[in-house]
């Protein structure tokens, strides 16, 4: 079996550990070795998921053939984390939970994790380190960049395109053939009919801006003040 890691101890990561113990219900696939939390020691040796807490980098097994995924729900955070872990000379793991339903012709890049229920149609791309929350679906010809968090119920009809580390909160639709610039978050529940920039949040039915940066396109999203418009997996 694979050796494989999580990286992050919150919420999310949990949820990762369920699909391999799905995973490995059908076929013994990963050893699963425990979480790093990159952030903090103060977890150490405490059970999550019935499983341990390692520790920080230096507690955890050394990289060579070991594989990890990313739990954590922040796209700038997996990002930065995904970066760090492949620096050093940890291996991106892809997991899938069994009762995805995929299409022919689907590509699924390294580090990408998909949720129980999702369903991916003909053609859709998935880039590195990706989310798939529980039933998203990626419709026809789809394209989702690299580190994007999908949370539960979200949808991009076909031909949609997220670019890079794009967040969609719970039951937000993207629609048909519309495309949605880096760092942008899309509010919970929220319906996007048009195309949107770089770093902006939206929300509604249809969306609309909460927040947006500036000319310069910078990276990070101003946050709401009602953040539970807009989130919808953890971001630990």
């Amino acid at each position: 079996m694979n050796q494989l890691i999580i990286v992050g101890a919150g919420g999310y990561a949990q949820e990762l550990l369920w699909i391999v113990d799905d995973i490995n219900s059908e076929r013994q696939t990963w050893e699963f070795l425990g979480y790093v939390d990159p952030k903090s020691n103060a977890k150490k040796g405490h059970l999550h998921y019935d499983r341990p807490i390692l520790g920080y980098w230096d507690d955890a097994p050394r990289a060579g053939q070991v594989h990890f995924v990313c739990g954590i729900g922040s796209p700038q955070a997996r990002a930065s984390e995904c970066a760090d872990a492949e620096r050093r000379g940890y291996l991106p793991a892809v997991l899938v939970h069994p009762s995805v339903i995929c299409a022919r012709h689907v590509k699924i890049g390294a580090g990408t994790v998909i949720g129980a229920g999702c369903i991916l149609a003909p053609y859709a791309v998935l880039g590195r380190h990706c989310a798939l929350n529980l039933g998203v679906t990626i419709g026809h010809n789809s394209q989702v960049g690299d580190y994007s968090v999908l949370s539960p119920g979200a949808q991009l009809l076909g031909a949609a395109k997220l670019e890079e580390r794009v967040f969609l909160g719970a039951n937000a639709t993207v629609y048909q053939g519309r495309r949605v610039g880096a760092g942008s978050v899309v509010g919970a529940n929220s319906f996007l009919l048009t195309n949107l920039g770089p770093a902006t949040s939206v929300v509604g039915v249809p969306a609309k801006t909460l927040s947006q940066a500036g000319d310069g396109g910078h990276s990070s999203v101003p946050r709401p003040k009602d953040s539970a418009l807009i989130d919808g997996v953890s971001s630990e």
